[in-house]
């Protein structure tokens, strides 16, 4: 999942950008990590320069230890992307 966003723009929307392309699940929470110290990031109304994500950067996402825990202790498969979302999603083909 790619995104480009403006140095400007919160955390918030970084978020909202993930969440449209999740899978649907009960409890949709996740975590956005740093991509360098790997904490998480939790400050929604941060920007994306007072984060340090620029000029560019990759975060990582990860589903909430406990929601994943409870998920897999279920017996649910815990999927990361929509289903329409991986339909439409282009290959990668390297030059």
């Amino acid at each position: 999942l790619q995104g480009t966003f403006g140095c400007h723009e919160q955390l918030s929307a970084v978020r909202e950008f993930v969440q449209r392309y999740l899978a649907e699940v009960e409890v949709p929470l996740f975590v956005l990590k740093d991509p360098v110290s790997g904490a998480a990031l939790c400050d929604d109304s941060k920007t994306i320069t007072e984060l340090n994500l620029v000029p560019a950067a990759i975060v990582h996402f990860e589903w909430d230890a406990d929601v994943y825990s409870e998920l897999a202790r279920r017996g649910q498969q815990v999927p990361y992307l929509d289903e329409r979302f991986m339909e439409e999603a282009e290959t990668f083909t390297a030059m």
